[in-house]
């Protein structure tokens, strides 16, 4: 549990300042995702890391119960298979990033700014 407690600090946290800050600089995500794009060298070294982040969360917190614990899990398989699509298939990850971008522009941050509240809530402030 106290795995648990620590990792949904840190994503309720991670999720909660990323989306304030991509909301701030919403002009520039575009000319980010581009460049982005563009630095193949970039996309591989952000796939290591984020297969390694994924890797972390599902060794260690492979955690399937009925509970606020298996956002957790979800996030980390998530992560982990964008790591692994990020290296298998970069250029197709961008073509799929980029009508998604256009879609959820809104709706993806919003979501994501639940989740990382909801569980900064319950790991800081619920019965845990």
């Amino acid at each position: 549990m106290e795995l648990s407690i620590f990792l949904g600090k840190i994503i309720g946290l991670y999720l909660l300042i990323m989306n304030v800050i991509t909301m701030i600089n919403r002009k520039h995500l575009e000319k980010l995702r581009q460049s982005f794009l563009e630095n193949l060298a970039l996309t591989w070294i952000c796939g290591v890391i984020t297969l390694i982040l994924g890797l972390l969360v599902v060794v260690e917190h492979n955690i399937w119960s009925r509970d606020w614990r298996i956002i957790i899990t979800l996030i980390g398989w998530v992560t982990l298979a964008k790591g692994l699509f990020l290296l298998v298939f970069p250029l197709k990850m961008f073509q799929v990033g980029s009508r998604t971008f256009r879609t959820m522009s809104l709706i993806g941050p919003f979501v994501l700014f639940l989740l990382g509240t909801y569980l900064s809530y319950v790991v800081f402030f619920g019965q845990v």
